[in-house]
């Protein structure tokens, strides 16, 4: 983004010490805006970002935070409002008096500061407001349904807003970031049981693989706020990897695709006798791919075990799965479930190679130790290939 077409403009950021604030502070100030952060706490001096103290929870000190921001910065053009808080929880969870707590911050926090900038950037000849929300404000999150309402109402807080005030020349958007690698997640992260699991679990629920970084937000908020984004009004801006749009394939794990030689080799047993000779000549009758899939969940303490034992898949299976024409075995894990996604050429061709070896009886033992079984298709019973399976 050119430097130039921030060159002059007066930007305040609420929440600007940390995280995705002081991420966007920082960038507004190296494309040429002047920056001052209102935040409970002083940004950090390494940083060289101004910061006017307040809490966006109490009137007062909002009113007199953004006025001696104004007139610090000699006035307003930018409002990135991003102050706000987090909180887990089903209904059941979370008590009255921290559901008025989070909206206090989360919704009236905007409010509050929005109030008290708007007769400042009246003034400006490039008005922007820019609501930090949440794709928790348009995708159903477990345990968020308080924090998910405060970002639903940020939401529709921010449409409201750009209606207003359109006619007055602000422009009101708001960013939805994903999960993002900021110091909350990262405090949540610290306090599970296995941070290293949740983490990637988190990172699995996001189609491009990872959390979303600070400084990817700061971008689009930088865009948003731009005079180049004129026409760029009442638009909420995802920036979570593609978590509330695409909807694909679970995909985690491959095991290698099978050589040309071990597809051309005859399946043995009863897949033979039934006339099943290679891939490209199914027997009448056979169930052929495209997929199969398994639905699991992990016993308690077995995260660690599990990962162990499925990383030392015996060769023997492996080579079993090659002659029957898997294509792909990916696992997708969300918490403590397991999607487990078979790709074959031909499914019964693939019960007759493994059902035979003695080491699939012990390996399936093996995993019975870690995983409970959630889904089984009721017309097939007890699969031979895994313990439970049906087809997609």
């Amino acid at each position: 983004m050119a430097r130039a077409q921030f060159a002059g403009l007066k930007a305040l950021v609420t929440g600007g010490a940390s995280g995705i604030g002081l991420a966007t502070a920082r960038y507004l100030n190296e494309l040429g805006a002047s920056v001052v952060a209102l935040d409970l706490v002083p940004a950090p001096e390494e940083h060289g970002i101004t910061t006017v103290i307040a809490d966006v929870s109490d009137s007062q000190s909002v009113e007199r935070a953004v006025a001696s921001a104004v007139e610090l910065l000699g006035g307003l053009d930018i409002l990135v409002n991003n102050a706000g808080i987090g909180a887990q929880g089903t209904v059941e969870e979370n008590e009255d008096e921290e559901w008025r707590r989070v909206f206090d911050v989360n919704v009236l926090g905007m409010v509050r500061v929005a109030r008290s900038a708007l007769p400042h950037l009246r003034r400006s000849g490039h008005a922007a407001i820019v609501n930090t929300c949440s794709v928790a404000a348009t995708a159903g999150l477990p345990r968020r349904a308080l924090y998910g309402a405060s970002k639903g109402a940020v939401l529709s807080l921010t449409l409201s807003m750009a209606a207003d005030h359109v006619r007055e020349g602000i422009r009101v958007n708001c960013v939805n970031p994903g999960t993002a690698d900021t110091p909350w997640v990262s405090r949540l992260l610290s306090a599970a049981a296995d941070p290293v699991a949740e983490r990637a679990a988190l990172e699995q629920r996001q189609p491009h693989g990872r959390l979303v970084s600070a400084e990817e937000v700061a971008a689009a908020i930088a865009y948003l706020a731009s005079p180049e984004a004129g026409s760029t009004t009442g638009t909420a801006l995802a920036v979570d990897g593609g978590m509330s749009g695409l909807r694909l394939r679970p995909r985690a794990t491959a095991s290698p695709s099978p050589s040309a030689a071990d597809r051309e080799q005859p399946a043995p047993g009863p897949a033979r006798a039934a006339g099943s000779g290679t891939d490209d000549a199914p027997p009448q009758g056979s169930r052929r791919g495209p997929r199969v899939a398994l639905h699991t969940r992990l016993k308690p303490g077995m995260a660690g075990p599990y990962q162990e034992a499925h990383e030392n898949v015996p060769a023997e299976l492996l080579d079993a799965f090659a002659r029957a024409g898997v294509r792909e075995w990916t696992i997708w894990r969300s918490g403590d479930e397991l999607f487990h996604v078979i790709e074959c050429e031909d499914y019964d061709r693939l019960n007759a190679e493994v059902e035979g070896l003695a080491v699939n009886v012990a390996w399936q033992a093996r995993m019975a130790e870690y995983l409970d079984v959630v889904h089984q298709d009721p017309r097939k019973g007890a699969a031979k290939v895994l313990p439970v399976i049906w087809e997609l």
